[in-house]
Formats: structure tokens, C-alpha cells, sequence
């Protein structure tokens, strides 16, 4: 009997562990097993058209410091990021708070529209904005027939299309993030704040949102590292003299077959964003701190 008292508790005891148990392992099989194999790549001997040859070699790190044209495209990389996540949050925002404000059908229907391209395929989706931008796409057509201009514009594979690609494709993620901090913000809150005399605007510039602070940080954070990341976008929209980090690594690896360097580059992206992950949760969590 005493034994028995003694396995339930040792079972009670280490519950929670078994509890976490199928997310450690999920965790080890595709993150930490694939970044150590990515980690192990990067040291190898890397030949081009050979995939690589093993071995163990700095030679990919100090090529990749030294390479100012990838540094270049990583800066260029880094420009693109600021307008698509100026841009994200602002037109998020208002279609967060717009949601945020809606009831019943009307917020359904919103919602819909919101997450909708979540649902399509990113290689649709940017064949879609060619036809959108095309020379005789939809935004020169109706140019043509309002008399604006007197033949098709060259809209598309520019830095301009690539932003607006980059947008379309972050701004449900953020939508649905904002949407949430702001259905968690209290009312009453800003009733308190009407009732003390405050206007809707400067309700909403001294309450609600330095409330809804975090979830603009994270939606910051989502679309920068979004863009980071990104080569389908930039490959289809983009022009091929402006080339991003990403598409310089699918390059590196699927047509370049130097896997070695392609491991490197990887590990600088992720080097970048676990940097911005850990800027965003301080400034996150000083923004509560201000905020409350």
C-alpha cells in the first residue's frame, strides 16, 4: 500500500513534465536537431556545384565578413523593412480598432476579409499584384480610362511593388494580434477618461494606445522579421538588381549548390532575428511597465 502512495506521488510529483513532454520533443525533432545540423553545415568545405565536402573550416565566416556585396544586400534588406513595417502597423491598426469596435455580423465579415489571405498560396498571391501592376493590369487600366495618363505605366518589379507584396502579406498576422490587445483593454477605462472630460481623441493618444503598446511592438517585430526572411515576395515583385538576403540564400543553396555559405548566411538571418526578438521584448516589457 505503501508503495503504491509512493508511485501516485512520485507520478503527481512529475505530471506537469509529461505534460510538456510531446512540445520538448517536437521542439528537439524540427528546431533544435535541424539548427545544430545547420550549425554543423556552416563549418564545412564548401564547393559550388558540389554542395560541400566534409570537413571543418572558418572559411565560409570570414568569406560571408568580408563579402561587401552581401553586406549590401543585407542592408539593402534592412531599408526594405522600414517602410513595410511603418506602413503594416498603420493601416493594422485602424483595421484592428475598426474591428475591435464592430459586434455581430459586421465583425464576422470583417474578420473574413482580414484573414482571407491567409488562406492563399504566397506564389497566387504575388501573381496576383503582376496582374494588378501589370502594364495593362488593373491600376493602369483605370489610369487609361480616367484620362490620367496616356499609356501604361511600368508598376510592377520595383521597390514600391515589393513593399506593397510584403504588406499585403503581414497585415492579417498583425490585424489579428491588435485585434486582441485592443478586446483586452477595460472600457471602463476609457469611460473613466470621457467622464474626466477627455475628448475621443485624447482618449485614445493617452489610453488606449499606449494600452495596446505591446501589441504594436509584437506586430513590429512579426513584420520585420517577416521581411528579413522573405523571397517569394521580393523573387516574383521585385527587380532582379534588387535582390534580398533571402533570396540570396535560396540562391546560395538551390542554384549556387554551396550549402556550406548558404548555412551561414542562414545563421546570420537568425543571429538578426533572435536580436530583434530580444530588443522587442525589452522595449515590450518597459512599455508595460509605463503603461501600468
Amino acid at each position: 500500500m505503501e508503495h503504491g502512495n509512493t508511485r501516485r506521488s512520485i507520478i503527481y510529483k512529475y505530471s506537469h513534465f509529461f505534460l510538456y513532454l510531446p512540445s520538448l520533443i517536437l521542439l528537439l525533432v524540427f528546431f533544435a536537431v535541424p539548427f545544430f545540423m545547420l550549425v554543423r553545415m556552416s563549418f564545412n568545405i564548401g564547393r559550388p556545384l558540389a554542395c560541400y565536402i566534409e570537413g571543418f573550416t572558418f572559411e565560409n565566416y570570414a568569406r560571408f565578413f568580408t563579402n561587401s556585396y552581401h553586406h549590401g544586400l543585407l542592408l539593402f534588406t534592412l531599408q526594405l523593412s522600414v517602410p513595410v513595417v511603418l506602413i503594416t502597423l498603420i493601416l493594422a491598426y485602424i483595421m484592428a480598432y475598426v474591428i475591435s469596435r464592430s459586434s455581430g455580423l459586421k465583425r464576422f465579415v470583417l474578420m473574413v476579409i482580414t484573414i482571407f489571405p491567409i488562406w492563399i498560396n504566397l506564389v497566387v498571391l504575388a501573381f496576383g499584384w503582376l496582374l494588378i501592376f501589370g502594364r495593362y493590369g488593373l491600376i493602369n487600366s483605370i489610369l487609361l480610362a480616367l484620362g490620367l495618363i496616356s499609356e501604361p505605366q511600368p508598376l510592377g518589379y520595383n521597390f514600391a511593388s515589393v513593399v506593397v507584396g510584403l504588406v499585403y502579406v503581414c497585415l492579417p498576422y498583425i490585424v489579428l494580434t491588435l485585434v486582441s490587445v485592443l478586446d483586452s483593454i477595460d472600457p471602463a477605462i476609457e469611460e473613466a477618461a470621457k467622464d474626466l472630460g477627455a475628448g475621443k481623441l485624447r482618449t485614445f493618444v493617452e489610453v488606449t494606445l499606449p494600452l495596446s503598446m505591446p501589441g504594436i511592438i509584437t506586430g513590429a517585430m512579426f513584420s520585420f522579421i517577416w521581411t528579413m526572411s522573405s523571397f517569394v515576395i521580393p523573387s516574383i515583385l521585385g527587380s532582379p538588381s534588387e535582390r534580398t538576403f533571402g533570396i540570396e540564400i535560396s540562391r546560395q543553396i538551390l542554384n549556387t549548390l554551396n550549402w556550406p555559405y548558404g548555412a551561414v548566411m542562414s545563421l546570420v538571418l537568425a543571429g538578426i532575428t533572435v536580436v530583434a526578438m530580444l530588443v522587442s521584448n525589452k522595449v515590450r516589457e518597459k512599455a508595460t511597465r509605463w503603461v501600468s
